[in-house]
């Protein structure tokens, strides 16, 4: 009996340490990502329960919200948890992987992910750079393909030629393991001109509306069983859904109601000629306009929120990066 279970202790210790080669392994071999959001690294450095308020979607946020301009013109924290194409069943892991680190009061969703495709075709990056555990699993088999999901149980499959191209200094630390500058946004000063248009109808039948639906719910409940207000909305853009969609989205959501902030285009004061990055993503100069309306709107909403124990350098830094963009990091 105490063979077998000193032969069952062995088998269990061996396998832990093979877990935690591999996690090791495959941590050193993905690539920085300190850009275009799935930001986890530097998300995990934010000091615990430090954020007031989250943004949580795809390059729809990533491109258009500016924390630091937030924080200075109301003195509230926030945070861009984002990747590209994020797809409404990631976003769903993606709130659930950020509450176990931060407690955020409001979380703004941008829900254009509703008319997604189910398989992130960014599904590598989106999910990739997760941390391990349960919610990693849940967007591994929910927002990636089948012929994907193996590189993503095990990354050393998909980037194992890299060993070439490491230096030694980053099998032991990696350059993504310090505070986002920016919490999140993704700094675009290039401008181009653009004319306003609708998109194209979404064809319902070539995505999966009904799964997008269920984890929007799902989302929906998760808030409301943190206490968490959930404002859904839609990001300015030059190619905004019709009403058609539009009215798809609000009866989804029923209470919890849409905020279309291409409603107040003219209001927040983007200019076609210079806040534009592209047809549907801000620029800097938009995304100033943007977050400055954010912070009108919801700011003295936000003064009632519980004050929380924050690094005051670290985001006066922030504040300030906003004045000098194109200056260095944090």
């Amino acid at each position: 009996m105490k063979r077998k279970t000193k032969e069952i202790v062995a088998l269990l210790l061996s396998l832990a340490i093979l877990a935690g080669g591999c996690w090791y392994i495959s941590r050193m071999f993905m690539p920085d990502r300190t850009f275009y959001g799935a930001g986890w690294s530097m998300y995990r450095e934010e000091k615990r329960d430090s954020v007031d308020v989250m943004f949580v979607g795809s390059s729809f946020v990533y491109c258009d919200v500016i924390p630091g301009k937030l924080y200075a013109d109301t003195g509230r924290t926030s945070y861009v948890v984002s990747a590209p194409v994020c797809t409404v069943a990631t976003s769903y892991y993606y709130i659930r992987e950020a509450l176990r680190t931060q407690s955020p009061e409001q979380i703004f969703l941008e829900v254009s992910s509703i008319f997604f495709d189910e398989y992130s075709q960014y599904a590598d990056v989106a999910v990739g750079y997760m941390p391990w555990g349960v919610n990693r699993l849940g967007a591994i088999f929910a927002s990636a393909a089948p012929e994907s999901r193996f590189g993503l149980l095990f990354p050393p499959y998909s980037y194992h030629q890299r060993w070439q191209e490491m230096e030694l200094p980053a099998f032991f630390k990696r350059g993504d393991e310090t505070p986002d500058p920016w919490a999140g946004y993704m700094y675009l000063k290039e401008a181009k001109p653009m004319e306003r248009g609708q998109a194209e109808p979404v064809e319902l039948e070539s995505i999966s509306f009904e799964k997008n639906c269920r984890y929007l719910q799902k989302i929906v409940e998760l808030c409301k069983d943190r206490s968490i207000s959930l404002v859904c909305f839609m990001s300015p853009s030059c190619r905004p859904y019709g009403e058609a969609e539009l009215e798809l989205i609000r009866e989804q959501l029923g209470d919890a109601g849409l905020r279309d902030f291409n409603e107040d285009a003219e209001e927040i004061g983007l200019d076609l000629t210079t806040d534009f990055y592209d047809e549907r993503h801000l620029n800097f100069s938009g995304a100033m306009k943007f977050s400055a309306f954010l912070a009108e709107e919801y700011g003295e909403s936000w003064q009632s929120l519980p004050r929380r124990d924050f690094d005051g350098e670290l985001w006066s830094a922030r504040a300030d990066k906003i004045l000098d963009p194109d200056e260095g990091d944090v």
